[in-house]
């Protein structure tokens, strides 16, 4: 049994969303979405059309962290990918 998306990588709440791409992406055949969220427990929202409701301690994620948040997550897709080829080749 192999291990999910959720448990392999390293990311702000972990893996929320992961799925295949209705279409091509350049030399990919099988491309995936992977993503996140910042809507856990200690993270604050804006205010928005319902207010916001946040709590002492809260953190905002702002653009900065999500974008560093998401080149972790692609270096780790990327060592994930080439790994599991060098796999792939030892077995053959």
């Amino acid at each position: 049994m192999g291990s999910t998306p959720e448990l392999v990588f390293n990311v702000h709440g972990g893996i929320t969303y992961s799925g295949t791409c209705d279409w091509i992406v350049g030399d990919f055949e099988h491309a995936w979405w992977f993503g996140f969220d910042c809507s856990h427990a200690g993270d604050a929202t804006l205010p928005g059309p319902y207010g916001a409701n946040n709590f002492s301690g809260d953190i905002f994620r702002d653009v900065a962290y999500v974008k560093e948040e998401c080149e972790k997550l692609a270096d780790q897709l990327l060592f994930n990918h080439i790994h599991r080829k060098i796999q792939l080749q030892q077995k053959s």
